[in-house]
């Protein structure tokens, strides 16, 4: 018998929703993560914790940085 997950999948595991990526654009603009957040419509902790736990969107953070 296998046991499967249930409910919503954890941030580390989904792909990045295009609000992250368009607040993550934001942030590459020079806006700080709090305005970044706000200008999306979601919380400076939800932005933070996306880029924290979620490779791709840390990575995304990256790259636009640099470009």
């Amino acid at each position: 018998m296998t046991i499967s997950k249930v409910g919503r999948p954890s941030i580390s595991e989904s792909e990045v929703p295009p609000h992250i990526e368009e607040a993550l654009l934001h942030k590459s603009r020079g806006a700080t993560w709090a305005d970044s957040a706000t200008a999306v419509g979601i919380k400076y902790q939800t932005l933070r914790e996306w880029v924290n736990k979620n490779e791709k969107a840390k990575k995304l953070n990256g790259k636009l940085k640099k470009e």
